[in-house]
């Protein structure tokens, strides 16, 4: 049999061949499938990003609702409304449940507060801050807007969310631990639902003087306008000895402020 002799331009071609499948396979191997993948967004992200872009910030906005003030062991009941022009007005209107007669009135702006009683012809007047210290605690007007628009207030640092097993989420209490707001005030924690994207609790703490505020906000929604909760409720203290309940009856998108003056010969207690 005659042997066949395997040229040196064979040979070189055959080296070419090997180099070229062994450099195909060295690319089958960093193919884009086999890359490590980017990272993808968590459902925390997700969230997170769902929740900015759901705020509630209607230009104007109005509720009526029954209250209860409780205080200890003491009860007083009556009815409010408030009414919002966002980032400029809050007007609140507080009036006898039965009578339905105004004993009571409040604007806020941004750099200012005023409030009287009719009941003891009293008046307080200063800045949203200064208030809501005479209240034991401390929110600056874009705060109090947030929590009467039941959104999540603004903090300084990014916030982290866990998912619980009742589908709801909460504050990852491991990270961000230290979340303070425009006013100073400390926000501890809160719960927030994924499917109405709003929160149900808000808690917030005062260090000195050690002053505690809880919010808490129902699923159930006011009817025609499931943006709403039906009921909301603050308790203030440590303990907590003073509560705010309302349920509300209406909710408007549409509202002019109350006129407000202070009468004459009212005395100032601020």
């Amino acid at each position: 049999m005659k042997k066949r002799v395997i040229t040196i331009a064979q040979k070189s071609a055959l080296i070419l061949a090997l180099v070229g499948l062994s450099s195909c396979a060295g690319l089958r191997k960093s193919s884009p499938e086999s890359l490590p993948s980017k990272p993808t967004e968590t459902k925390a992200d997700a969230l997170s990003t769902k929740l900015d872009s759901a705020r509630f910030e209607p230009a104007q906005f109005g509720m009526k609702a029954r209250a209860v003030l409780m205080q200890g062991d003491r009860e007083t009941r009556f009815r409010i409304e408030i009414r919002i022009e966002r980032g400029r007005r809050i007007w609140v209107n507080v009036s006898d449940p039965v009578l339905g007669i105004s004993v009571a009135r409040l604007l806020l702006s941004p750099d200012s507060a005023a409030m009287y009683n009719r009941l003891d012809k009293t008046y307080l007047a200063g800045s949203p801050e200064a208030l809501s210290r005479s209240l034991g605690l401390r929110f600056s007007y874009r705060e109090i807007e947030d929590l009467l628009l039941v959104n999540l207030p603004f903090s300084k640092s990014k916030q982290a969310w866990l998912e619980g097993p009742d589908g709801n989420w909460a504050l990852d209490s491991t990270r961000s631990k230290t979340r303070v707001l425009e006013s100073g005030l400390v926000w501890k924690n809160a719960r927030v639902d994924a499917t109405l994207l709003r929160p149900l609790n808000l808690g917030f703490a005062l260090q000195q003087p050690p002053v505690a505020l809880d919010c808490s906000f129902s699923k159930e929604t006011v009817p025609g306008d499931r943006r709403f909760p039906l009921k909301i409720e603050y308790r203030m203290g440590l303990p907590y000895r003073t509560a705010l309940g309302l349920e509300i009856e209406e909710v408007e998108t549409r509202v002019a402020g109350f006129p407000f003056a202070i009468p004459e010969g009212y005395r100032r207690v601020q």
